[in-house]
């Protein structure tokens, strides 16, 4: 029998024994059991522990609503493809399909006044705008990691492709946000 901390004998000392025994416990069992973090995102989504072990390929932008352009294609194609899918980028493709670079908001707005090889705003292709090479993360990468990627270049969206430059995704911070990071 353990005395409790105070003197009116108000479970004190025997609760934080009973937390440090389940905690002792539960340890126990997890290292048994193997029981590992894909195991626990299973069967705890949710909360912050949940969001902390999501991964990019479950939130980001697939299909049809990844915004995508070929490096010929046309200004005016470009500022429609940036607006219809809301993520004030493009990625930019070579006739492979493969990711050669990304057009941004910004991108669209430091070269509007600008002639390239003569050529007028509008008359200029996808490839003479474009950011080359783009940051790009795996699909596989925590998103906790890739919001950080975001801050950290003061970016809001991050092109997800695999080694051999195909696009998978996109992952925006609008996104990540309205699930609650």
């Amino acid at each position: 029998n353990i005395p409790e901390a105070n003197l009116v004998k108000a479970p004190t000392t025997s609760t934080t024994m009973m937390l440090a025994l389940g905690d002792a416990i539960a340890v126990s069992l997890i290292n048994e059991k193997k029981f590992d973090d894909n195991q626990y995102r299973h069967f705890h989504p949710g909360g912050k522990l949940g969001l902390d072990l999501l991964k990019v390929k479950s939130v980001m932008r697939v299909g049809e609503f990844i915004a995508k352009v070929n490096q010929s294609s046309k200004i005016e194609e470009v500022l429609l493809e940036i607006t219809s899918k809301c993520l004030g980028c493009t990625a930019v493709v070579d006739d492979n399909n493969k990711l050669i670079g990304i057009i941004t908001d910004g991108d669209l707005r430091r070269n509007i006044y600008k002639k390239i090889d003569g050529n007028e705003f509008m008359n200029q292709t996808a490839f003479a705008i474009m950011t080359p090479s783009p940051l790009t993360i795996n699909q596989e990468m925590l998103v906790v990691e890739a919001v950080a990627i975001m801050n950290k270049n003061s970016i809001t969206s991050l092109i997800v492709s695999d080694e051999e430059k195909n696009i998978l995704g996109i992952i925006n911070l609008q996104d990540c946000l309205r699930i609650g990071f």
